[in-house]
């Protein structure tokens, strides 16, 4: 038999080498091979200017693959290249969307469970894209012989996100009744039968409410424990065996010391095995949280344009359709806070471009129309977090397990430049809107059409308090 030649597999899109004595490629699976590599075809990207690729790499993209740090050998062929951009996948199945549905379908049961009762609540939820993920409901109940006497009862249900874990979420719970308060920690299931009832414990018509908790203390056996789903490691068990066995046997000296060996073998296999560890994330929503430094605005009070809110409102997204196509999203905001007579609820018209936000407001006051907007840099970012650490049920290879929080970005002078773009834009679109209606309904008004602006130099390099507290406290250790 001949010495064993190097071939290339014959191929285009693999090009393997291999030796002579390989009867098919181990990668494509192709059974002809040649002396000389074939000519792979080359994929050339059009040439794209450096702000270009800057503002790629800042903005989210659409179409990005939904494992970001592999790709499939016959992908990796047709681009040319290996996707290993080292950011985090954003989708529409990361905790936090998944924490802010469970807070709308909450919601939605305590307001359900309100009009079951007949009684006019308070509920409330947190803000889109909030850090804290929450849902309340406060009711001021009158005595029974005295309107003016009312009993202040209140819950706060707080969502935390739980990933990887037997149950994905966990509810803490606060209940208020007058100088009554009850805390129901790591609860695991609240379906419509526990917003009723926790409605009716609030207005006194039932005397129990609990819940169904998970474990939240060693001693509490009764409970389940929200432990990591993870599939054990056939190598962990099999060392664990061996040396449990070792030294059950050790007495036996030949036979404890063949089991002791075995299971110091398996554990130095493990070692080895362990040195490659991959990360697995569960993703981050398609926008960052909001933690804003407040910028510029502009705002008018136009006389007798009341009746033309609706109109103006939608005209505005149609001028800045043209924004769109630099990256700029548009999206209609609903927002609730309470006010001096309870809740109040107002729409508002979103655009965010990368760090930039800009909120229009367009409000009929009587026949009076209120049009402005505020714009600001968002210094809010997600950052990932480590959960623990798994065995992937597939390939059976150690991962680390990663969630996501908000966390802090130093704004810089880029993010400033985006926010002024954003404005001028803005600005633009509105005020030309204006001007057009004031002048069809030949309006004699003096109004300002100047940007008020903020000052700049204190955005730039903005840190966190919480930020800066910690790096202070680090330099006194020092």
């Amino acid at each position: 038999m001949g010495a064993a030649r190097k071939l290339f597999c014959s191929n285009p899109d693999c090009g393997e080498q291999l030796l002579s004595t390989f009867t098919s490629c181990p990668t494509c699976g192709g059974t002809s091979f040649s002396e000389t590599a074939p000519t792979m075809p080359v994929v050339r990207a059009p040439p794209v200017a450096q702000h270009q690729m800057t503002a790629r790499a800042a903005m989210p993209r659409a179409n990005a693959p939904a494992t970001p740090w592999a790709t499939s050998p016959a992908a990796a062929g047709a681009l040319g290249r290996l996707n290993a951009v080292p950011e985090i996948e954003r989708n529409s199945t990361n905790i936090v969307s998944k924490m802010e549905a469970e807070r709308d379908r909450i919601y939605d049961a305590l307001v359900a469970a309100c009009a079951a009762e007949n009684v006019d609540g308070m509920v409330l939820k947190s803000h889109p894209l909030s850090p804290t993920v929450w849902v309340s409901c406060e009711c001021w109940v009158p005595h029974q012989r005295d309107n003016r006497l009312r009993e202040r009862v209140s819950t706060a249900l707080t969502i935390r996100g739980r990933e990887y874990h037997r149950f994905e979420y966990e509810i803490d719970i606060e209940i208020r009744r007058g100088n009554e308060t009850q805390k129901h920690l790591s609860v695991i299931s609240f379906p419509a039968e526990a917003a009723h009832t926790l409605i009716r414990y609030l207005l006194h018509r039932r005397n129990t409410c609990e819940f169904h908790r998970c474990r939240t203390a060693p001693l509490q056996l009764w409970l389940p424990k929200n432990k990591i789903k993870r599939p054990s490691d056939p190598l962990e068990i099999a060392a664990g065996v061996m040396w449990v066995l070792g030294f059950a046997t050790i007495a036996l000296q030949g036979i404890g010391v063949v089991f002791l060996l075995i299971g110091g073998g398996l554990s130095i296999a493990i070692h080895y095995q362990r040195k490659k560890l991959y990360v697995v994330s569960t993703g981050k929503p398609p926008e960052e949280p909001r933690k804003l430094l407040r910028m510029d605005s502009w705002q008018t009070l136009v006389n007798d344009l009341g009746a033309d809110a609706i109109r103006v409102k939608s005209e505005i997204p149609l001028a800045l359709r043209s924004a769109q196509r630099d990256g700029a999203r548009l999206s209609d905001e609903k927002i609730w806070y309470r006010g001096v007579d309870g809740k109040e609820e107002r729409e508002q018209l979103v655009v965010t471009f990368r760090r930039a936000i800009a909120f229009i407001h367009v409000y009929a006051y009587g026949n009076d129309l209120y049009v402005g907007w505020d714009a600001h840099v968002n210094g809010g970012t997600w950052i990932e977090t480590r959960i623990g650490f798994g065995v992937d049920p597939q390939t059976k290879a150690r991962c680390q397990l990663n969630s996501i929080a908000a966390g802090w970005h130093t704004p810089n002078e880029y993010d400033v430049n985006d926010a002024e773009t954003l404005i001028e834009r803005v600005h633009s679109a509105v005020t030309q809107i204006v001007k057009r209606v004031i002048a069809e309904h030949k309006i004699d008004q003096d109004i300002d059409f100047q940007i008020l602006r903020g000052g700049r130099q204190d955005i730039i390099g903005h840190a966190d308090i919480a930020e800066a507290k910690s790096k202070s406290r680090l330099k006194r250790r020092a």
